[in-house]
């Protein structure tokens, strides 16, 4: 059963108020929190505090200065020890050692400091930038700057999106209403609908992704590193083939509820192809654990020939910095 953290969010907005919302929203700034990302904060704080435009220029501006805050105790971490923490974790942070390496080299010139002020303005990319400007180790007031400008915009155009929002009469709601009705509500009832169909082009493409890595690994083990999805799906799959094989020798009405609550009815699948629901089920479970199998085996085997490669470079390196360690100043 998945745990609901909406209600205990609410009651701490209602026992703390804007105290609550500047504690999230700087540890958003910071990415130290996994939970609740900062966008659903400003719509929190904005729908329980912003009743006029005095209240919504308050919430910016404080907002504002919480992820200033957020964002040099992150610029702050990344200067002292983030080249170690990317290089040790690459899959935690998406990058390996060659894409950290370009990134640092573009934010050491004035080109990519810039980029602060514009990655500023993008959710995706609004926190995830102070990373590079510290390993880069970017002038610390030229950062505060360009990070206060950007996340002033940031937060100004969201929270105003958010504040019209939650008026009827205004045009940005209306606009917002016509397009939820054309687009968002057909996409979301084919989503609870078909459940499964997401989840198997999920998988397919995690799939993808796993096997496009592993090759990749296998080709150039210095340079690259398995994919995140990849990595998940591979887990999935195996997973969730354990987890019907059980339901089925369990009681399979379980796995044929959970598979129809999901959008497919295996009944319907079973007698168009005229086979026996329970072996239908099997098959899927079969299907899903051979293909974890395989991308897992494949996935094992470049991690081994990736480890063998660093260790190679590592002996190379090792008489080199001897010779250093060893020479004598003339």
């Amino acid at each position: 059963m998945p745990i609901d953290i909406l209600p205990w969010i609410l009651e701490l907005f209602n026992q703390y108020g804007l105290y609550a919302m500047f504690l999230l929203l700087m540890i958003d700034g910071a990415m130290l929190n996994p939970i609740l990302p900062g966008e659903a904060v400003m719509i929190l704080a904005v729908r329980q505090h912003a009743h006029t435009t005095t209240d919504l220029a308050f919430l910016i501006g404080l907002a504002t200065l919480a992820g200033i805050l957020g964002t040099i105790i992150l610029y702050t971490l990344a200067r002292i020890g983030g080249r170690h923490l990317i290089d040790k974790h690459p899959r935690f942070f998406m990058m390996d050692q060659k894409k950290r390496q370009d990134l640092e080299k573009t934010f050491e010139g004035s080109f990519g400091q810039s980029l602060v002020l514009f990655l500023r303005v993008i959710p995706m990319t609004r926190v995830v930038v102070n990373i590079p400007a510290g390993i880069a180790k970017m002038k610390f007031g030229r950062f505060l700057a360009l990070s206060s400008i950007g996340l002033f915009i940031f937060h100004a155009g969201f929270m105003w999106l958010a504040f019209e929002m939650q008026t009827p009469d205004s045009p940005v709601a209306l606009q917002a209403s016509h397009l939820q009705e054309a687009y968002a509500n057909p996409a979301w009832e084919f989503l609870k609908t078909n459940e499964a169909l997401v989840v198997a082009t999920g998988l397919l493409i995690g799939s993808y992704l796993s096997f496009k890595s592993s090759r990749r690994m296998l080709k150039y083990p210095l340079k690259t590193m398995s994919s995140l999805l990849g990595w998940i799906t591979v887990r999935t799959l195996l997973i969730a083939s354990i987890t019907i094989a059980a339901l089925l020798f369990y009681d399979p009405s379980i796995a044929f509820a959970l598979a129809t609550a999901g959008g497919m009815d295996i009944h319907v699948i079973a007698n168009t192809l005229t086979m026996d629901p329970i072996r239908v089920a099997a098959y899927i479970a079969t299907i899903a654990w051979t293909l974890g199998i395989l991308l897992w085996g494949f996935e094992a085997g470049a991690k081994r020939r990736q480890r063998k490669a660093k260790h190679l470079e590592e002996v190379q390196l090792e008489p080199l910095e001897d010779e250093i360690t060893t020479e004598e100043p003339a």
